[in-house]
Formats: structure tokens, sequence, C-alpha cells
């Protein structure tokens, strides 16, 4: 994470502590968040929203986005929050995650829209454990379902982009 200038810093949470290479500017938040969120084991409904910076000596808070300006060697206390529905505050791409967690977070589109009735309850609960298990899922889709998502995208920005004479219709 970060480059060959970047410094260690202390990070608290929950009674544990650990040090983590900061990057000199914020470059690597997705890999950082990563590397917390592993080592202090937080749950898919804990996220990071933050940080207080010295937090001995009362020092201000500062939200998670600004972690790279950190220059290493100062002490800080993580700020979490506990949601029911799963979220992340930063965007994490899945080249980032374990690929075990994308694995067993993919559904195949063709599975959810089988004929086949048990195929379909199959990809559901796959959906669904997946959800639960790490608060995201993925559905694979091929070219085709890309393009009706687009088609409908699409469509949804033009009716929102209406006035609400034209909606009201």
């Amino acid at each position: 994470m970060g480059n060959f200038l970047s410094q260690s810093v202390q990070v608290e949470w929950n009674g544990k502590t650990t040090t983590v290479v900061v990057p000199n500017q914020n470059l690597d938040l997705t890999e950082a968040y990563l590397q917390l969120a592993e080592r202090f084991e937080l749950g898919a409904g804990t996220i990071i929203t933050g940080f207080v910076l010295d937090p001995q000596g009362g020092g201000p808070t500062c939200p998670f986005k600004i972690w790279g300006g950190l220059r290493g060697g100062e002490r800080v206390r993580l700020i979490t929050v506990e949601t029911t529905v799963p979220a992340q505050v930063v965007p994490i791409p899945p080249s980032k995650m374990p690929a075990g967690w994308v694995r067993e977070s993919t559904v195949p589109w063709t599975s959810l829209c089988s004929e086949d009735e048990g195929m379909r309850r199959g990809a559901a609960a796959a959906l669904v454990g997946a959800l639960q298990a790490h608060g995201f899922g993925f559905i694979e889709a091929d070219n085709e379902q890309h393009a009706a998502w687009q088609r409908a995208v699409a469509a949804s920005l033009s009716f929102f982009a209406m006035p609400a004479e034209e909606k009201a219709k």
C-alpha cells in the first residue's frame, strides 16, 4: 500500500491496537480500508466512517476519506457505525476483495431467470446467502443482459428527468 515513503500509524478500535502503513496521499483508501477491516475483524454491518487523531489528547475527528493525509507516527482511534443493512463507505471493487467472497457472492443472471424453478430458487437462495454473509452480492450478466440493463437505466433516467406533468400521464 502506498509507496516507499509511507509511514506507519498506530490504530486503536474496541480495545485492540494494530500498526498499519498509511499512503502519502489518498490513493490507496480501498486497500487501507480492507486492511483495517481485516485486522480488526469487522463484521459486514460495521462501517469505518472516520478516525480521531490523537485520541488521548482529544484531537480532531476526521472523515475516513482523508486517511491518506496522515504523516505517520500518529495514534488514531477508528470511528465505526453498525448497520442492519451492510454498506460500504469506501467503494470496494471486486478485484480488491478476497476471491472467495466474490465467488461465494456471484450468481449468474441466467440462473435467476431460468425456466427451471429449482434453478431459480437455488440462485435466489445463493444471492440471499451472499447478502447475509458479506453484505453484498453480484449478479453475473453476459453482453445481452448488460445491454438490457443499460437500456433500463437510460429509460429510468429519462423518466425521472421529465416534468411532473409528463410523469403523471
